[in-house]
């Protein structure tokens, strides 16, 4: 059980590191319901300044 409680609390930042580590930068973050919508709303300059 201390396992899945600990894959749920750490997954995305585990995620992220392994990204950053692979040579990927974050740019930006877009809210889209899908891989392709978010590529879309990217290329059209509609995504969060951060």
């Amino acid at each position: 059980m201390g396992i899945y409680v600990a894959c749920a609390i750490n997954g995305n930042r585990w995620r992220e590191k392994s990204l950053i580590d692979r040579g990927y930068d974050h740019v930006n973050t877009v809210s889209a319901s899908n891989p392709e919508g978010a590529v879309a709303l990217y290329l059209k300059g509609w995504y969060t300044e951060e």
